[in-house]
């Protein structure tokens, strides 16, 4: 005969089994679900309440990330109790990220509060960025979502270049409290990779902006809390460098002229071995003049001094000793060789 304290036992560790499982299988259904909740703020109010309620204001990271796992010792030492409550409480996923962000980069001691202060006060602005972040770092479920007609056009509208640069100009970087903001607009660069069913409209101040920036920035995110953030960019190789193509977002050959024009009337030739500088201004511009060389004779001069002028402020660099292929290829198949051969023996000879 088997006791019927330890038959209770067992029937409770099932039902209890059965519960949280189906608490997991709706918190990975949130991490997709929730991505609609980004469009109505008082929605994530809502979950951030809902989240005090249960774990109060001060929880940790663990608490957030097993709350709906079978983990969560709160549960677990507590069966009787869990399987009598009704009220189920599934922590959005969204806020289990950012809770991790702000605790790694900003805030070493995060409140509840704290978050909510910053949704109530700044999600209008933001949101749009935050469901960026959020689905770039769930890149598994990027093909899984379905946005309405309604939200991809909300989406749209946010990345328009007038809204965009009014979204982000309170915003400064906490490490160099600098508002030229210009660097934010790497994020247009993956945009329909991470939006896969909206197509963007790139005007000129994007275009310009995007094609500045270090090619770094591309494969990162931007980090916000309040007005203050932290811009990280991942690691790109020199192949990765090659494989870059801008062709995707120019819709007339107008556009893309205007653009390359205007970049090379307003690159700085004494800062063009500056990563921060016009560096990568000049290996878009050589990107852009390679991709339709025909069209672009006009700007070959310009673009041959620039490549010239590089090699002379980048002699005395170490950092340089590798030149970009893109640079290198230009002088190939321009055959510039020689000519840059006699600039650096001069040089040598100075």
């Amino acid at each position: 005969m088997i006791p019927e304290e330890v038959k209770k036992a067992i029937e409770t560790d099932k039902r209890y089994k059965e519960k949280i499982e189906e608490e997991k299988r709706l918190f990975q259904k949130e991490r997709i679900e929730c991505i609609h909740k980004f469009f109505d703020k008082n929605k994530i109010l809502e979950d951030i309440y809902n989240i005090i309620k249960v774990l109060e204001d001060n929880p940790t990271f663990q608490d957030l990330s097993l709350y709906n796992d079978e983990f969560y010792k709160g549960k677990y030492d507590n069966k009787e109790k869990y399987l009598e409550d009704t009220e189920r409480v599934i922590v959005n996923p969204f806020i289990i990220d950012y809770y991790l962000i702000i605790s790694k980069f900003f805030v070493k001691t995060v409140f509840m509060d704290k978050i909510k202060e910053y949704v109530d006060k700044y999600w209008d602005k933001h949101w749009g960025i935050q469901l960026y972040n959020y689905l770039k770092r769930h890149g598994d479920i990027v093909d899984k979502v379905n946005f309405s007609e309604e939200e991809k056009n909300k989406i749209k509208d946010y990345f328009k270049s007038s809204n965009y640069k009014e979204n982000i100009k309170d915003l400064h970087n906490c490490l160099e409290g600098t508002f030229d903001n210009s660097y934010l607009y790497f994020i247009f660069y993956n945009l329909e990779n991470i939006f896969k069913d909206i197509k963007f409209e790139y005007d000129e101040e994007i275009l310009i902006n995007m094609l500045k920036i270090p090619y770094d920035y591309y494969k990162g995110d931007i980090k916000i809390f309040n007005n203050y953030y932290l811009e990280y960019f991942g690691i790109i190789m020199e192949y990765d460098a090659d494989n870059i193509n801008f062709d995707i977002f120019f819709n007339s050959i107008e556009i893309k002229n205007s653009v390359l024009k205007n970049l090379i009337e307003n690159t700085d030739k004494n800062k063009i071995t500056d990563e921060f500088g016009s560096y990568y201004t000049l290996l878009s511009i050589i990107k852009l003049y390679n991709s339709d060389k025909e069209n672009y004779t006009q700007y070959y001069n310009d673009i041959e001094e620039f490549t010239l002028h590089f090699y002379k402020l980048s002699l005395n660099k170490a950092r340089y000793s590798s030149v970009s292929n893109i640079i290198n290829n230009f002088i190939q198949e321009n055959n510039l060789d020689l000519r840059f051969e006699k600039i650096i023996k001069e040089a040598m000879y100075e």
